[in-house]
């Protein structure tokens, strides 16, 4: 039902709307993703500080997060319907899709964070006090590792993708040692006891943080070569993509 033409003019516009509809799932990813570290930084102080104010902050934006999430997908949804897109274009919107998917659950890990937080706040559980280091180095490495994904999800940066991917287990490490250290206070007196007892479900949330944002991190991977990373280790990872860069034959 189109009018045919000799010129390309119509195949032009119809990819710069295109390339916009990407754009803009881009944005709301981004938009979506700062949301969620400003959530995980939040609720990391909420514990530090025993802080219900912050700690509610949190639980009322909860449902902000959720709400962008299903903006997302339906976005994706609509342009995969629509558009039908092949090849790059199909694995930046899968790759959208999955990101949005696992910034929520980063939003889920915060909320959990908060609820302690507001229970500390309140008395219900004891101030963790030296403790809120632990705590707050662990936060600032998650945040850091979510931050640096979201940026490389921007810019299509593999090199900042890989180092993502690799950097989960310098969290890893990191909540190991706050196992450890939270061992070590068992034989204290019965609140720092209780107090420990959360504080390891709150560095298993930044844990899981970690791996959502080293998940992000390979679907960025997965949209630049197209090839599925995800059950790969960060050092194995890094030589098969080093391969894939002296072989002249990969696109």
């Amino acid at each position: 039902m189109g009018v045919e033409t000799g010129d390309r003019q119509p195949d032009a516009h119809i990819v710069r709307s295109y390339d916009q509809e990407l754009d803009h799932l881009s944005v709301v990813l981004l938009e979506m993703g700062g949301l969620v570290i400003s959530q995980v930084d939040t609720a990391v102080a909420a514990v530090a500080e025993a802080d219900d104010a912050l700690a509610q902050r949190v639980l009322e934006r909860e449902q902000e997060v959720n709400a962008q999430d299903s903006r997302l997908e339906d976005l994706v949804v609509k342009l995969l319907a629509r558009r039908q897109p092949m090849g790059n274009d199909l694995r930046a919107a899968l790759s959208y899709l999955k990101s949005g998917t696992d910034l929520e659950r980063c939003g889920d890990e915060a909320d959990k964070i908060a609820r302690i937080a507001k229970q500390i706040a309140c008395g219900d559980i004891p101030p963790v006090g030296a403790l809120a280091g632990v705590v707050r180095d662990m936060g600032k490495l998650a945040v850091g590792l979510l931050t640096d994904t979201l940026n490389a999800l921007h810019d299509g940066n593999m090199v900042l993708a890989l180092s993502v991917a690799e950097g989960d287990v310098s969290l890893d490490d990191q909540y190991r040692d706050a196992l450890r250290v939270f061992h070590q206070h068992l034989d204290d007196d019965e609140e720092t006891r209780q107090a420990v007892t959360e504080l390891v479900l709150v560095v298993k949330a930044l844990e899981r943080v970690g791996d959502h944002a080293t998940n992000i991190a390979r679907y960025v991977i997965f949209a630049v070569l197209g090839k599925d990373v995800r059950h790969i280790s960060g050092r194995a990872l890094r030589e098969e993509l080093h391969e894939q860069a002296r072989d002249p034959g990969h696109r």
